[in-house]
Parts: structure tokens; sequence; C-alpha cells
């Protein structure tokens, strides 16, 4: 089956890992205030937050999105028998370029995203992916 043999454990170090990379990934020390200026939002929006009330679910189907990834990032690495590092990686980036990059790529072509704004959602995708895919490697061999 999909789902058996697969570290628990491992998954859940893995989604707890990448929500707080994220975090940091976003935070005003990294990205942060990049994102917020090609998002538009003010310094005062930052500060106060228009959806205090609504932060708390964004964050919840943040963590949660990631605990699904992980899921499936362990599930391929025990259904393909993934036995070395180079092969997480490729399959890490191979998924990223296929399945985040060129669909994120019409928000640019064809929406308001900027150029800036991709690179930044992006590059924080990619962070996502490799910390889930590595963390779960380690456990699922």
């Amino acid at each position: 089956m999909f789902f058996t043999g697969l570290s628990w454990f491992s998954i859940i170090v893995a989604t707890i890992v990448a929500f707080f990379a994220g975090w940091l990934y976003y935070s005003p020390f990294l990205f942060g205030k990049q994102f917020a200026k090609e998002m538009g939002w003010t310094k005062e929006q930052m500060e106060h937050g228009k959806e205090k009330g609504g932060m708390f679910q964004k964050f919840g189907l943040v963590l949660l999105g990631e605990f699904i990834m992980s899921i499936v990032a362990a599930s391929l690495i025990h259904s393909l028998f993934v036995t070395s590092f180079s092969q997480v990686f490729i399959i890490a980036i191979s998924l990223w370029l296929g399945f985040v990059i060129f669909p994120k790529l019409n928000n640019v072509l064809f929406g308001k995203t900027s150029w800036r704004l991709f690179a930044v959602n992006i590059g924080q995708d990619l962070l996502s992916i490799l910390v889930i895919f590595i963390i779960v490697s380690l456990f699922n061999r």
C-alpha cells in the first residue's frame, strides 16, 4: 500500500521543520520585506495585521499543506526504493521544476504576479520541498 511502512515520526518532524523554515524564509531577516513590498503591503498592515483572526487559520492551512507534502514525499521515497541522497535530491528538484515553477509561471505570464514575487515564492517552495524530502529520506530507507 501507498501509506504502509512510512515513518510517521519523520513525517511529523519534516512538517514542523518545513513550517518553521518557511516562517524564517518569510521573516524580515530573509525575504519577508521583499515579499511584503511585492504584495503591496504597508508597514502598518504588517504590524497590525488587517486579518488577525484569519492568521491562525492561514497558518493552520500552511501546516496542513506541509503535512500532506511530507506524507507524499515519504510515500514516494518508500515506493520508489530511494537509497541515496542523490536520488532524493533529483526527485525533489524534478518535482519542484515540474509541479511548482511552471504552474506558478502562469501567474507571471497571465496574472499580476511580478517576477520578484515569483522568485521569492518559488525559492520558499524549493526550501520546503528539500527540507521535507531530506528529513523523510533519513527515516524511510
